[in-house]
């Protein structure tokens, strides 16, 4: 079966499946305009947030290039039996929006029923374990610094433009618990300029990236990163209690045997 986001992103790419994924940093442009629309919308995000009891680390917001207190955009609603309710302020994450501000919003396929298909279709694609993120910045504001991932990331730029930077790894195969820290950025630059609504880029794991609209003036950004995390013998290990069973561990087999197959998908972006 065929998603139309995950066609998109292979075509944008020049890829055909996904054996390139971590192979090294690419970037494109989806084909099909009208479907970064169908994907997620600021408006959708913003609504998602107003709806959702949310808390610290899923939901964040940054500015000036610091964390903002949760206090200054939550609020507790009291249920009618007297329990407490943490949910955003939209009044006053407004007033940072106007200001200018990044949104950050983990596991973005929980809330929003087209993630979690994409999400799917991608685990189904891969073979690994997906998960989608979403990333609001409003006017000039400045989003993350410097830094990498402990995974390889799929970005797909959803609505307005946004500058980015792409490093070369400091040291390979990177990890988020590692003997040695990996602070030292790597001084090779593989790319740098302004991603537009429809580009697609791949960085593998532990490659260097900012992304920022400091000098971009009004208007707003957002994309999604989709975070795939390839399975190790650690994470194999990890899976098995009493030892591997049989060859085969329930970690090395969930995602790729339950994925496809744990919720007929919509047809919203199949083709």
């Amino acid at each position: 079966m065929e998603h139309r986001l995950v066609s998109g992103i292979e075509k944008a790419l020049g890829w055909h499946g996904a054996k390139e994924l971590g192979s090294g940093f690419v970037r494109g442009s989806l084909s099909d305009a009208a479907l970064v629309s169908r994907v997620l919308t600021p408006q959708g995000l913003l609504d998602m947030v107003m709806r959702r009891s949310l808390n610290r680390p899923q939901f964040r917001c940054f500015q000036h290039g610091v964390e903002v207190h949760p206090a200054v955009y939550y609020t507790d609603s009291v249920s009618p039996r007297g329990q407490s309710i943490p949910m955003v302020n939209m009044r006053a994450l407004g007033r940072l929006l106007h200001e200018g501000a990044t949104l950050i919003l983990d596991q973005v396929n929980i809330f929003d029923p087209t993630m979690e298909v994409a999400c799917r279709a991608l685990q189904w694609w891969s073979h690994e374990r997906v998960q989608v993120n979403a990333y609001l910045t409003t006017n000039d504001a400045a989003g993350f610094p410097l830094h990498w991932d402990d995974h390889d990331v799929l970005i797909v730029q959803l609505a307005g433009q946004k500058e980015w930077e792409v490093r070369a790894a400091s040291r390979k195969a990177p990890m988020y618990r590692d003997s040695h820290p990996n602070d030292t950025p790597s001084e090779d630059v593989l790319w740098s300029g302004v991603v537009k609504t429809g580009d697609v880029m791949h960085i593998p794991r532990g490659h260097w990236h900012p992304a920022t609209r400091t000098s971009q003036g009004p208007g707003q950004s957002l994309h999604v990163t989709f975070g795939i995390t390839k399975r190790t013998g650690a994470s194999g290990w990890r899976g098995w209690p009493t030892g591997p069973a049989n060859g085969k561990s329930s970690a090395m087999t969930s995602t790729a045997t339950t994925a496809p197959a744990a919720r007929s998908w919509p047809k919203l972006l199949f083709g």
